[in-house]
């Protein structure tokens, strides 16, 4: 079984990027007539921490305590042979590792092993976790640019719950009447779609964002009044 980070309607990268390889490393091990991998997904009730990147290690496991993945339990693990696969983007303080380890063991998994794409020094992690938000916004950084348009009209895109977050966050208001034109009609119906499943509009920070948004689509009828999708989104 493959385990990523939980999420709730808006996937995580790490998320997008280890369904793809899971989907490709399948077709090797049936080709070597080995056991393939089953992707499960963790629910998560409550949206992650905003910003869980800057933390520290103890205020990421005081924070997980509310706002954490939800574990399967034991009759998951029934056949007693259950092995866990935990794949993240990063490894950073390792605590989501440990926890899930901790609890899948306990709930009769097989064994447990965790995966990433990229592992910083854990010294230097102890010392900054914040290292992992610095990374974040290597590339992308807080504005409503022409690198984050040229993001949003990629054609394999997909809302993550990042760049729900850039988009919305009340301190990219004023830009964003000027950044809608620059991105696809069928990709801010997307983001709309993905944000409401996702509760934003219930953020007091994300609301006029989000209303802004719904009345463009409105306008370009891409949304009837009523704030429903005139067109079906894939």
């Amino acid at each position: 079984m493959l385990l990523t980070t939980g999420w709730r309607s808006a996937p995580s990268t790490a998320n997008i990027l280890f369904e793809i390889f899971s989907k490709n490393l399948n077709v090797w091990l049936a080709l070597k007539n080995y056991p393939t991998i089953i992707n499960v997904k963790l629910p998560r009730l409550a949206l992650p921490c905003e910003n869980y990147a800057s933390l520290s290690e103890m205020e990421r496991i005081s924070i997980s305590k509310n706002r954490d993945h939800i574990i399967p339990a034991s009759n998951f693990f029934a056949s007693r042979n259950v092995n866990i696969i935990f794949g993240d983007d990063i490894f950073i303080t390792g605590s989501t590792a440990d926890k899930l380890q901790l609890e899948c063991i306990q709930n009769g998994a097989k064994s447990f092993k965790s995966l990433y794409l990229a592992i910083l020094n854990p010294l230097d992690a102890f010392i900054d976790p914040s290292l992992e938000e610095y990374l974040n916004k290597k590339f992308i950084t807080e504005d409503l640019n022409d690198d984050v348009a040229n993001l949003l009209n990629y054609k394999y895109f997909t809302p993550v719950l990042r760049t729900l977050r850039l988009i919305f966050d009340r301190k990219n208001f004023i830009q964003l009447p000027s950044f809608l034109p620059k991105v696809k009609n069928t990709v801010w119906l997307s983001i709309y779609i993905s944000s409401l499943n996702n509760d934003f509009h219930l953020e007091e920070n994300c609301k006029p964002s989000i209303e802004l948004v719904k009345k463009y689509l409105i306008l370009t009828k891409t949304l009837d009044e009523e704030g429903m999708p005139l067109i079906i989104n894939q």
